[in-house]
């Protein structure tokens, strides 16, 4: 194969660990992210700027959304770059389908190639990887998918990016079932380990029972890896692709609101019809319901000072409304 000329846009969690396969496969890789990693993965040169990967033969990005994509490659577009553009982020498949029109138009190709597998078999380089493009295109951006996993071409573009968000939506199901379950179970007495002894040899298995509980959650280290707000966003895009003329209505906990606070900011720019009611307890409730009902006497660490919400909300451009009792939620909510 001959050598490629790589750009590789996003060197987070699990650019980081993507990149040094195609390294290591012989290819020149420059990376770039807004926030360098402290140590540069194996066999990659770091960009000084965004600008400086406009020579590469190819681009890859592996972002937040797709957001942050359209404004990663139409910065480079202005920059002259005529590269091939893989993107391998989670991102809404109209949003691929608009990138690879306006790729061929300038006689570029466009793939997208998000994954799945996690950090660890990004490490190995054993990830999922469901792709959407054109034979030729595909057939252009096989070698270097194949040195990090297996790709699999389920037709034109944004197909990658739809099969992403189905499987992360049956993938949270099972979540949410599974910690439903494992939380009974426990209430009932059974012990967790015989809970998933028992459940990974019955019909009920799935990837959270048999990958996560024990090693993330009865071992309370809760770092799988994957941010709970990147599931619910490929989640949201699951339920568009389905429904796609009904209102998206988000639940959030203060604690959750405030942690991703500025996703207000990205809902605004991009237009989104989306309806976020938001429970102010003043905590972060179910970190403070493991401490009452772990280490009871010994909270720490989870009340909470909230801002005015409304005032951030209307302070984003949006509409913001207070409901303290449920006879004025009706009158709010229309």
């Amino acid at each position: 194969m001959t050598a490629a000329s790589i750009g590789f846009i996003g060197l987070g969690k699990m650019g980081a660990v993507m990149a040094p396969h195609l390294a290591a496969g012989g290819h020149h890789v420059t990376g770039y992210d807004i926030s360098p990693p402290a140590v540069m993965p194996a066999g990659v040169e770091l960009a000084a700027d965004l600008a400086a990967l406009a020579g590469c033969g190819t681009i890859i990005t592996m972002l937040p959304d797709g957001d942050v994509v359209s404004a990663v490659i139409g910065a480079l577009l202005a920059a002259g770059c005529d590269a091939m553009v893989i993107d391998m982020s989670s991102s809404h498949p109209d949003i691929s389908r608009a990138m690879a029109a306006d790729l061929a138009a300038r006689g570029q190709m466009f793939v997208d190639a998000p994954v799945s597998g996690g950090v660890g078999r990004a490490e190995s380089g054993e990830l999922m990887i469901m792709a959407g493009g054109s034979d030729e295109a595909f057939a252009a951006a096989q070698p270097l998918l194949a040195l990090m996993g297996t790709p699999t071409l389920l037709g034109p573009a944004g197909c990658g990016h739809a099969m992403k968000a189905l499987n992360n939506y049956v993938s949270a199901a099972g979540l949410v079932a599974s910690f439903e379950a494992l939380a009974t179970a426990r209430d009932l007495g059974i012990a967790p380990d015989r809970f998933l002894e028992v459940i990974n040899r019955s019909t009920g298995r799935n990837n959270t029972t048999e990958a996560k509980i024990a090693r993330y959650v009865v071992s309370e280290a809760y770092n799988s890896g994957f941010d709970l707000r990147l599931m619910a966003k490929d989640v949201a895009i699951a339920a568009s692709l389905a429904h796609p003329g009904r209102q998206v209505v988000c639940f959030a906990g203060d604690g959750d609101i405030q942690m991703g606070i500025a996703e207000l900011g990205t809902a605004k720019q991009a237009g989104a019809k989306i309806i976020i009611i938001v429970l102010n307890n003043g905590s972060y409730g179910t970190i403070r319901m493991h401490q009452e009902r772990d280490y009871p006497g010994r909270i720490s660490g989870t009340s909470l000072e909230n801002p005015d919400f409304v005032a951030v909300a209307n302070a984003y451009g949006l509409a913001g409304k207070k409901v303290s009792t449920t006879a004025e939620f009706a009158a709010a909510f229309e």
